[in-house]
């Protein structure tokens, strides 16, 4: 395994330990603020988010097409290609649903916008899960 297979893991296994943690604790926790205050959490959420998010997300997407294009035609090339895809999903997710939707909320708090806001999270959560056990299989197929 080369050294860009594992900058790759490990920001992938980062993302899915925060999106964990988001799903679990820190979007159920909105619903315990007030209307008043809920601007101001979503403003705060958003900046500091993306000051750790975003740099990892790069740096799982830059190894991702590295790991497609300088894999091409090894053994597992096409595990390589699904998690690309899978993070390519990721993407559109993010910045198509989630990211309007924050800025929705930060405009105006309401309890559906939030279960939407899961929902679509809950997607993102189950395709990098997916993600990294396909990078787990890939491992495993390497060793033998």
């Amino acid at each position: 395994m080369g050294a860009v297979f594992w900058v790759h893991f490990a920001a992938t296994w980062a993302m899915i330990g925060s999106v964990w943690f988001v799903l679990a604790v820190h979007y159920p926790s909105f619903r315990l603020f007030s209307k008043e205050n809920f601007k101001n959490l979503e403003r705060l959420h958003i900046r500091r988010t993306a000051c750790i998010v975003l740099p990892v997300l790069f740096i799982e997407g830059l190894t991702a097409f590295l790991l497609v294009w300088l894999q091409y035609g090894q053994k597992g090339w096409g595990m390589l290609v699904g998690n690309a895809f899978l993070l390519c999903l990721i993407w559109i997710l993010t910045f198509a649903g989630c990211l309007p939707t924050h800025f929705h909320l930060m405009e105006t708090f309401s309890p559906s916008t939030l279960n939407r806001l899961i929902r679509i999270h809950l997607c993102r959560v189950i395709l990098w899960t997916v993600r990294g056990l396909l990078l787990f299989a890939y491992l495993s197929l390497e060793s033998f």
